[in-house]
């Protein structure tokens, strides 16, 4: 009886060491699982590239389109799923205008010297990552270099362009910080005033104010007024409005650092564009081809912030602290200079 005492106990011992092995194993499986899961990535096809961060897909990074020549962000989500960019293409319930001019987050200029970048009557070959992709928990970064073509030329080269892109974790939402650096070493050339000149964004549709009452365009002097905003420089302007029961939209802001303040091309149906050489055409007084003139092997710089954020309600949006929070990111983001 003794033995078998024993035997039932040393059973039943092992049965209970085996049991808390397993659910230690499955403990520690999810919590490692869960670890992968908190934290940014990137995922590569071919011609476009994915920004995940805890499985959720914020973005698709796209440098060869058949119809679009320029590089650009599409289908923009914020960490909980709400599409704030217009879909890319759009679908029928949509604004259908200027379907490859607008399809999500994009740098575009109407005037380098003459060629035409925005409504790509002159091309850019994208695609070149110099600095690999690289994500963990709180931020994610790329750098690529784009090549910017002469008038309809397929290989002659007018300028370089070298994009750095950051991503940092936010309370409410992500930061991305979009750096580019002009370099040509042939000549000098000047960048054109115009309204299609800098870091753009199209709103998703049903974020649009011509579309929805509860949507607002505000900049960072507390105008909502399209023509104020147009005419007016200031460092940021948020786009954003009530959508699947949150109040979620698109933050642009300027770095300081910048040549000069934009000014912002506005549209009621979803279009921002941050623009520090377009004075004289928002302003109503027509364009120009001289903005602004960069010697010859002189690097040019532009870099802007994105807040890409959702909230309960628009009294929960602090713009003021977005800016802020956008202040201290950028002491922490290393410049890729041209290659």
């Amino acid at each position: 009886m003794l033995f078998m005492k024993s035997n039932r106990r040393k059973i039943v011992g092992g049965v209970l060491g085996l049991l808390h092995c397993l659910i230690s194993a499955q403990m520690f499986s999810e919590n490692l699982e869960n670890t992968r899961a908190k934290t940014f990535a990137f995922h590569q096809r071919d011609g476009e590239m994915d920004v995940t961060l805890d499985d959720q897909i914020l973005a698709t990074y796209v440098w060869k389109d058949p119809k679009i020549t320029r590089p650009y962000f599409k289908n923009v989500r914020t960490p909980d799923g709400i599409q704030v960019t217009r879909n890319h293409p759009p679908k029928p319930s949509d604004y259908q205008d200027h379907e490859t001019y607008h399809p999500g987050i994009w740098w575009g200029f109407g005037d380098i010297d003459g060629n035409d970048y925005w409504r790509m009557k002159s091309g850019i070959i994208g695609g070149n990552f110099i600095a690999s992709p690289a994500a963990g928990k709180e931020q994610a970064s790329f750098g690529v270099k784009n090549l910017f073509l002469k008038n309809r030329s397929r290989d002659e080269i007018f300028l370089e362009q070298v994009c750095h892109y950051t991503f940092f974790r936010n309370p409410r939402g992500v930061l991305l910080i979009a750096e580019s650096v002009f370099l040509r070493e042939e000549g000098s050339y000047w960048l054109g005033d115009q309204e299609e000149m800098g870091l753009a964004f199209r709103v998703n549709s049903q974020l649009a104010t011509a579309r929805n009452p509860g949507s607002k365009i505000l900049s960072q002097r507390g105008s909502s007024n399209l023509k104020t905003i147009r005419t007016t420089q200031s460092d940021w302007v948020d786009y954003s409005g009530p959508i699947d029961e949150k109040h979620a939209g698109l933050m642009l802001m300027s770095d300081p650092k910048n040549f000069r303040k934009p000014w912002w091309h506005a549209v009621d149906t979803g279009l921002l564009v941050a623009n520090a050489f377009g004075q004289n055409e928002l302003n109503g007084r027509g364009k120009l081809r001289q903005s602004w003139w960069v010697p010859q092997g002189e690097p040019f710089r532009l870099c802007y912030g994105i807040y890409i954020h959702s909230h309960l309600n628009e009294e929960s949006l602090d713009r003021l602290a977005a800016y802020q929070d956008f202040l201290k990111a950028l002491k922490k983001i290393r410049s890729f200079p041209p290659q």
